[in-house]
């Protein structure tokens, strides 16, 4: 009805909510209102957009000259270049009070060029022949003049099919390249729409154009950016995002080159996303504890990113043309869907167990062992965080970046590999240690607690050995004993060379060999002495850190209070006398 068509023309739905365009993204393309209310003329004539107005029989119609409705063009030329020229400019001031004023002058104006439009046009040249030297009659008439032929009437929202909420209004000249170029099944050569599967309330779209092989693209474009080349509807897009199509990065290519095999589609996310989602939790926790600097970047344009997808939460985008772009080409298909998570756990798991076979063996070594890799990472966060902190605040030296992040985890993968010989050290390996800063545990024994020269690292290794290594023996020693007594799943769970069905002494192959006193010089443990040091150190300057950073927050958090609070009883006691810059 009227009132539904003038809620579109100003870009809102019958609830009042803003509606755009579910291809480009924008609403209503608006022109520059910026005019003369005399003369009618525009004070920036170089922008100004005046069309010429349908034929007379054809208006009076609500047919073009082809027997076409008025709104429908084909010239897929012509479309792009109205989609290029009526983007949205900035609106001066008092914009809103001169549409209503003109809507209230011409009182069944239609934005769509029909017969309505040729009979307020006519209203007005009989106005202004009957008062000519009123100005009231001119501004009437110069608003007739431009409002007759408002760009919308070439490119209005439509509602073409049966997609509701912000997919439901589209450009027509945005639908009529998306019909054409559309290669989905449910598509039908361009007649339903590939989202809801309905019927398209528009005539059959013209032919299809030939598609141009990868390479051919304009301005010199790599192989990459040719399959975006014949892509029409992507020339009313932003300056950033043509540029980020015609010399994509090469994440980007990847991503497109994957997504053009059909076979790749659905393998892709399953191998790819747990990768991509490791990387962003470890970023966010680098990010959390000040060791990266840099903020995350548009997927597309490599711009700052403002949003991200709300079902993956892995790609960012900074606008969103360039998420539009994005999903329509690429991450539409990798997009991590829930039940792809599944898929991924069963492909890591087999992998996993190939590329580690005493997995089956040896579970809970190797479960120990692979828990420390987030756990020296997190260690190598905290102190790399803080020095950063230190160095800024104290000397005003930012070393937070890219650097510090492989810094930490080169560190992470060096202290993650100590870590590991220790763990098979403890059960029973004793050549797995590294033995990084020297030899430690000379003249160390169980009954002699005292040391040449290292009165210090006595009481820390021994200190472990009471507190840490003989718990950690009798608890293995209790999971052992309990998986050999779970029935028919033991001869599943439990090693064939230690099971022991009778007495159920034994499940797992090396659990029973645990020795709290691996590090001492009886067993040759004098490079685990050394690394059991090591580890220890960074733990400790991590625990360090982490307090007194905790301690700093809390005092920086009570001094901005105090601020506050002073700050507010100060104009608490000035009111009512004047300001230093006031009269």
């Amino acid at each position: 009805g009227s009132s539904s068509s003038s809620f579109l023309r100003h870009g809102l739905d019958t609830t009042g909510e803003p509606v755009f365009c579910r291809i480009c993204r924008e609403g209503l393309h608006d022109v520059n209102y910026d005019l003369d209310p005399v003369t009618g003329g525009s004070k920036h004539q170089s922008d100004a957009i005046i069309m010429p107005p349908p034929p007379p029989v054809a208006a009076a119609a609500g047919m073009d000259a082809g027997g076409r409705p008025a709104v429908i063009r084909h010239n897929n030329e012509g479309l792009r270049q109205r989609a290029v020229g009526y983007q949205r400019r900035d609106q001066p001031e008092g914009m809103e009070e001169e549409r209503a004023g003109t809507a209230n002058a011409g009182n069944t104006i239609n934005y769509a060029g029909g017969a309505a439009a040729s009979a307020a046009a006519s209203a007005q040249e009989r106005m202004i022949q009957q008062h000519p030297n009123t100005t009231a009659a001119a501004a009437a008439a110069a608003a007739s003049r431009i409002i007759t032929r408002h760009p919308t009437a070439e490119n209005p929202l439509l509602a073409p099919c049966e997609c509701s909420g912000s997919m439901a209004f589209v450009h027509y000249l945005c639908v009529e390249q998306w019909r054409c170029r559309s290669r989905h099944p449910a598509a039908r050569n361009g007649l339903n729409c590939e989202t809801c599967g309905g019927e398209y309330t528009l005539p059959p779209p013209p032919s299809r154009p030939a598609s141009r092989r990868s390479g051919d693209g304009p301005d010199g474009a790599g192989a990459g950016a040719g399959v975006f080349a014949d892509e029409d509807w992507l020339e009313a897009m932003p300056a950033h995002v043509l540029a980020a199509l015609r010399r994509p990065h090469p994440w980007w290519q990847i991503g497109a080159a994957i997504v053009r095999r059909r076979w790749l589609r659905p393998i892709a996310p399953v191998i790819v996303s747990p990768v991509v989602a490791l990387y962003c939790r470890a970023r966010r926790t680098l990010k959390k504890r000040g060791v990266s600097r840099r903020r995350w970047a548009c997927s597309l344009c490599r711009r700052r990113a403002r949003w991200k997808c709300v079902r993956c939460l892995r790609s960012y985008y900074c606008s969103r043309q360039c998420q539009n772009v994005s999903w329509h080409i690429v991450h539409k298909h990798v997009c991590y869907k829930p039940t792809r998570f599944w898929w991924s756990v069963v492909v890591y798991g087999v992998g996993t167990i190939m590329a580690f076979p005493g997995i089956l063996r040896d579970p809970l070594i190797y479960d120990l062992g692979l828990s420390f890799i987030p756990a020296s990472f997190l260690i190598m966060g905290i102190i790399g965080g803080g020095i950063a902190t230190a160095l800024k605040k104290g000397f005003g030296v930012d070393i937070r970046g890219r650097l510090l992040e492989v810094i930490v985890v080169v560190c992470t993968i060096w202290l993650a590999m100590i870590s590991w010989g220790l763990v098979w050290s403890f059960f029973g390996v004793s050549d797995q240690c590294w033995g990084v800063f020297g030899q430690w545990s000379e003249d160390i024994s169980v009954d002699n607690n005292e040391m040449r020269g290292l009165k210090i690292i006595s009481p820390l290794l021994h200190g472990m050995r009471k507190f840490l290594f003989n718990p950690a023996r009798v608890w293995f020693s209790m999971c052992n004993r309990a998986a050999a007594k779970t029935g028919p799943m033991a001869r599943w769970i439990c090693s064939a060379e230690n099971f022991v069905a009778e007495d159920g002494t034994g499940c797992f192959q090396t659990a029973g060999n645990a020795n709290p006193d691996f590090f001492l010089p009886e067993h040759n443990g004098e490079k685990c002495a050394a690394d059991l040091v090591t580890v220890a150190s960074f733990w400790g300057a991590a625990s360090t850190v982490l307090v007194a950073g905790s301690i700093l927050k809390r005092r920086e958090r009570d001094r901005r209070a105090a601020g506050r609070a002073g700050g507010r009883a100060r104009a608490g006691r000035n009111v009512g006398e004047p300001r230093p810059h006031q009269d």
